[in-house]
């Protein structure tokens, strides 16, 4: 089966791209060089090829659809009754030519609107065409067709004056514009209405923005949170307490605590006002914890420990930077009475070492005694304490 392809010379990769692709399913394409010679050369040279093919395949881009040598040759093969099947390599940016409006094209690029479209919906669709014995069933309604057009010897597409269409008043258009101006004027004047908007928008909003079943969960570790570690432990109230993986009332409960249940809290962020906590779930997940339902832990009191050095007369010291947890014995597992933040005066009361760090005996300003490594101790003029 012989097929004619029309395309501009601008467009000769891709336009020899398809031809490989019609010989591989055993078609034979024609292309005619309208280059090499006058058109009383090369038009009956065309005429000739176009009355052996059996149908047309016009490689449509911005450029054919502008060239007049393509225009001839889609005009002179519908007037010998030939099929023509546009493609499109890729899309249009004006127009497509009147003399192809009745056409339904081929997608060779991917479109999300169409449902099959890109290069190999388009080489299927092309061979399909090819080899139907009638044109391509179109999905646009059908119109009636344009009058035949002259003889040849009186037709020359090169000074035959274009079409243009009859331009009028589109008083739909306008009254629709006209009256959606009017109820945006009504609404923005009556407080009533606004009213009754604000509140559809805010369910409108929470229904839109809820998350979706199919989505996993968000991640509360990507809240910026503030680095926050409380004086004394926190832990769930009476009722309990329940962690949200947002800092929000409305947001998904990740768990349920029941009361007096410890919780892990190494942040915090201020919404409206009130303090969410940071937490960290026995599983690894990041929640948030609302102040109301936190409550801090009983102070703890330290244990009498064997094996400690007294320091007499007693030094006093300062926290480091980064501030000191004080434990009610020597090591980093035992329960924290309080922390103390950077530069807190502490009294040095005795040592004990335990591996690499030394652990130094304190007496705080409340009145309590407590253990803290010598790490975050410093002495009164900011130097590591060594005692």
């Amino acid at each position: 089966m012989k097929v004619f392809v029309s395309a501009t010379r601008v467009d000769s990769d891709w336009t020899y791209q398809v031809c490989a692709f019609l010989r591989d399913r055993g078609f034979r394409p024609i292309i005619d060089n309208r280059d090499v010679g006058s058109a009383d050369i090369w038009r009956p040279r065309i005429t000739a090829a176009l009355s052996e093919a059996e149908a047309v395949v016009f490689v449509l881009t911005d450029a054919s659809a502008e060239a007049i040598e393509c225009e001839w040759e889609i005009i002179e093969a519908q007037r010998l009754g030939r099929r023509v099947i546009p493609v499109l390599p890729e899309p249009l940016e004006g127009r497509p030519p009147e003399f192809l409006a009745e056409r339904n094209y081929i997608l060779f690029y991917s479109d999300p609107v169409v449902r099959e479209s890109g290069f190999y919906a388009g080489q299927k669709q092309l061979e399909a065409a090819l080899r139907s014995k009638r044109d391509r069933v179109t999905l646009r309604p059908p119109r009636p067709s344009p009058p035949a057009p002259p003889p040849r010897e009186a037709y020359d597409p090169y000074y035959a004056p274009r079409s243009r269409r009859r331009v009028g008043i589109p008083w739909l258009r306008l009254s629709i514009l006209f009256g959606a101006a009017g109820f945006v004027y009504f609404a923005a004047t009556s407080t009533p209405v606004r009213n009754g908007l604000g509140g559809m928008w805010a369910e409108a909003s929470s229904i839109l923005l809820a998350p979706q079943r199919d989505e996993a969960p968000p991640d509360g570790s990507n809240v910026s949170a503030h680095e926050y570690t409380p004086e004394r432990p926190l832990m769930a109230g009476r009722g309990g307490a329940n962690v949200r993986n947002y800092p929000l009332p409305s947001a998904t409960i990740l768990q349920e605590l029941p009361a007096n249940a410890p919780l892990n809290v190494n942040g915090r962020i201020q919404v409206q006002g009130d303090w969410w906590f940071r937490v960290v779930l026995d599983d690894g997940r990041v929640g948030f914890v609302h102040q109301s339902v936190a409550v801090n832990q009983a102070a703890a009191a330290a244990r009498p420990i064997a094996g400690v050095t007294p320091i007499e007369p007693s030094v006093e010291a300062r926290t480091g930077r980064a501030g000191a947890n004080v434990r009610t014995r020597p090591g980093t597992r035992a329960p924290r009475i309080v922390r103390l933040e950077a530069g807190a005066t502490v009294v040095v009361t005795g040592r004990i070492q335990q591996g690499e760090h030394r652990w130094y005996q304190l007496q705080l300003e409340t009145g309590q005694t407590g253990w803290a490594r010598d790490d975050v101790l410093v002495t009164a003029d900011g130097a590591p304490l060594r005692l």
